[in-house]
């Protein structure tokens, strides 16, 4: 038999208190009550989803053949790409949804325009990508920026309010890093 906690049963007992005592009308007719807020998660919560979020991503760069990173997973095209233009690392850069908070796909190609000028003006190479979720679907638009100094790639993201960034160095194991504190979280 499985075994359940004791705040199981109070939160079993409260919903069917919550139930006898709803409101009702003069006619004895149930009213609704107004639909609830939905839960704030706490921060640690937050960045939690966020990291496995990115974590899951898988990273494409429009090559041929297109060149798919995932974080921590070593990839060796990604060590023949960076040796081939005899760079260091690069770094998976967009500027799509800062913070995390969709906007407008017309703002997204104005920002992602903008970012690319200050790409050019670094004189850098680079490979237009994706950010891409394999479960939903989702993608944003993102450029790997071939020989970008890590101080350089922080500046970048940072100036369009992103979260994270994916950083290539010539072992081709791609990391996530954070352009705010690391969040709390095991992974």
């Amino acid at each position: 038999m499985q075994h359940l906690k004791p705040d199981y049963f109070s939160q079993v007992f409260n919903s069917l208190i919550l139930w006898v005592l709803r409101p009702k009308t003069a006619s004895g007719s149930v009213t609704l009550a107004p639909a609830r807020p939905p839960p704030v998660l706490s921060s640690r919560a937050m960045n939690a989803a966020l990291n496995h979020k990115y974590r899951q991503t898988d990273y494409i760069v429009d090559d041929d053949p297109p060149l798919r990173l995932k974080i921590d997973e070593q990839n060796d095209g990604a060590r023949i790409l960076l040796a081939s233009f005899n760079v260091e690392a690069a770094a998976f850069l967009t500027a799509w949804n800062p913070g995390s908070e969709p906007l407008p796909v017309e703002d997204n190609y104005d920002r992602q325009s903008d970012l690319l000028a200050d790409i050019e003006a670094l004189r850098l190479n680079y490979f237009v990508g994706r950010g891409e979720d394999p479960v939903s679907g989702w993608t944003e638009d993102s450029y790997l920026v071939l020989g970008i100094q890590p101080e350089q790639a922080l500046e970048l993201a940072k100036k369009y309010g992103q979260n994270a960034y994916v950083w290539v160095p010539n072992s081709g194991v791609p990391a996530l890093v954070w352009t705010t504190d690391t969040p709390d979280t095991d992974r």
